[in-house]
Order: C-alpha cells, then structure tokens, then sequence
C-alpha cells in the first residue's frame, strides 16, 4: 500500500513524500550472516522463555489487573513527559504560553552572515559528528560483547562452555 503524505509543519517548511507500508514476517529478512552463535542465542533464547514461563509468568499474571494497568499506562515516560508541560497540569505553563505568543508574534529571518547563525550551524555540525561517532562506537563495542558472550562465530553451535 502506497501512499502519499504532503504536510505543511510550519511557515517555512513544507513536504511530500511518499510512504510505502508492506506486511512482512522477520523470516523474509534475507542475510547473508549464519554464524552459529546466533543459534545458540536462539536456543537461549527459548530456555530463557521457558523458565519465565514457568516462573515469573504466573506472578507477573496474578499482579496484572486494570488498576495496574492503568498505572503503568499513566506512569509511562512518554505519557508523563507529555502532563509535564501541559497547562493542566503545570501552574507554570499559562505563563510559558505568554512568553511564547510574544515570541511568536515578533519572529522574522536571521541573516546567513549572522555569527550566531554560523556559531549554530558548527554547533549542529559537531553535534552531529560526535552522535554518529558514538553510534559507530556503540556498535562496535555491542558487536565485541556479542562475540565474545556467544562465541567467535566458527565454533559449532552445540558446543557447551565449561
């Protein structure tokens, strides 16, 4: 299903785009990757499921009624990040709303030679640099502990560890 989304979000910005959605199963993932310490995850996996299954599982289910249900809904960060600056909720608000009206009504274009405009864009720069450093860094340090947890990837996978 194919469709076409054309948004308006603000003064100066505007887009379309194009949204394909297609059902798929986790099975339809073609990778080129086999390594047997994936299947031994996999059986670790299932051992794992097995014992909260005959453990936790039946706590988890006696504790679970709607009024912790709704707790747990009511109490969930993005839900609670959301009331905190809702005017319902925070006293403060009506205020921030006037601040923000002033504001509003005042915006106009700052010049491309502005120094704080340029000090911004190297900011976004560096900003953007040190996350995709940190992405690369977290990855290769996930991909190390994976390796050494589940093993270097040739040794068979019914191999037990001692």
């Amino acid at each position: 299903m194919s469709r076409r989304i054309a948004a308006d979000v603000g003064k100066w910005i505007s887009w379309n785009v194009v949204v394909r959605f297609e059902e798929r199963r986790v099975e339809d993932i073609q990778s080129s990757v086999d390594r047997p310490a994936f299947e031994r995850v996999r059986k670790l996996s299932e051992q794992l499921d097995s014992v909260y299954a005959a453990t936790l599982s039946k706590w988890v289910q006696s504790a679970t009624n709607p009024y912790t249900a709704t707790l747990l809904e009511w109490l969930h960060p993005m839900r609670v990040s959301r009331h905190m600056f809702g005017s319902s909720f925070n006293p403060a608000m009506p205020i921030i709303a006037s601040v923000a009206s002033t504001i509003r009504n005042d915006r106009h274009a700052v010049p491309d030679d502005a120094p704080l405009k340029k000090a911004e864009a190297t900011m976004f720069d560096a900003v953007r640099e040190t996350l995709t450093q940190a992405r690369v860094t977290r990855d290769n340090a996930m991909e190390q502990v994976f390796d050494r947890i589940y093993g270097s990837g040739d040794a068979p996978a019914d191999q037990s560890h001692s």
